[in-house]
C-alpha cells in the first residue's frame, strides 16, 4: 500500500513539474512577443536594449 501511495506522489509531482515547465514556456513566449512588440514600435531600443529588456522581464516574472 505504501509503494502504491508513493507511486501516487511522484505521479502529482510530475503533473505539478509539467505545469510548471508549461507555465514556464508560456511567460517565456509572452515576454519575447512584449519584447519583440516594444522593439518594433520603439526603433531607437536596438538589440542590445531588446535583450537587456528580455533579461530584466524574465528575472522580473519567473524569478517570482
Amino acid at each position: 500500500m505504501r509503494a502504491w501511495a508513493d507511486d501516487l506522489a511522484e505521479v502529482a509531482s510530475f503533473g505539478t513539474t509539467k505545469e510548471q515547465e508549461n507555465e514556464r514556456a508560456a511567460l517565456t513566449a509572452l515576454i519575447d512577443y512584449v519584447v519583440e512588440t516594444t522593439c518594433d514600435s520603439q526603433s531607437s531600443i536596438g538589440r542590445d536594449g531588446a535583450d537587456d529588456l528580455r533579461r530584466s522581464l524574465s528575472a522580473a516574472v519567473l524569478s517570482a
